[in-house]
């Protein structure tokens, strides 16, 4: 079957998901809001070959560093992958990070018209170290306080306008970082 999704090995809401995007071919033309707290999953991956003389620690040789997309941006990024056209709607710091996750958005087909920066707050970057092919630590750089008033005005008045401009689908996806709030 050309332009068929399958399911292969993947649980009940992925395969609901091939269902309904095989169902219905318009799927592929779909304008979605991805609303949400987003974020850049950070690796570092090495070898480890001996212990720190510092403290009980594993000394990791680093051979591999990489950014992918995180949080409700991972969300947009398998709308992506069905077909869709996802806008990422967030707040952001404006940082380096942000410009990381910005250019991880474009390079995947997400448009980033949706996102809000902030100097009030950091962008959020999960970092994994992996060594030898085991996880060992995670490093949370973030903000899990809600976003300001005026922050949450821009980001709501984004929202908006998608909506008055013909989005088809608003997703919500909160990681309890901030950015959705009771408003």
């Amino acid at each position: 079957m050309q332009g068929q999704f399958t399911s292969g090995a993947c649980s009940i809401a992925q395969k609901a998901a091939v269902a309904a995007v095989n169902a219905d071919p318009k799927f592929n033309q779909l304008k979605v809001a991805v609303i949400g707290d987003i974020m850049i999953d950070a690796y570092l991956k090495g070898k480890v070959n001996r212990i720190s003389p510092e403290a009980p620690v594993p000394v990791i040789n680093l051979s591999k560093q990489e950014e992918r997309l995180g949080g409700a941006a991972n969300v947009a990024l398998n709308l992506v992958s069905l077909g869709a056209m996802p806008i990422m709607c967030s707040c952001v710091g404006s940082d380096d990070n942000a410009k990381i996750l910005v250019n991880l958005l474009k390079n995947s087909g997400i448009s980033d018209e949706g996102l809000v920066f902030s100097s009030d707050r950091m962008t959020t970057v999960k970092t994994r170290v992996i060594g030898n092919n085991q996880h060992l630590l995670r490093i949370d750089s973030e903000q899990t306080n809600p976003i300001n008033p005026e922050e949450e005005d821009k980001l709501i008045a984004k929202v908006r306008s998608l909506i008055e401009n013909g989005i088809d689908v608003l997703i919500f996806e909160d990681y309890n970082k901030g950015v959705l709030t009771e408003r």
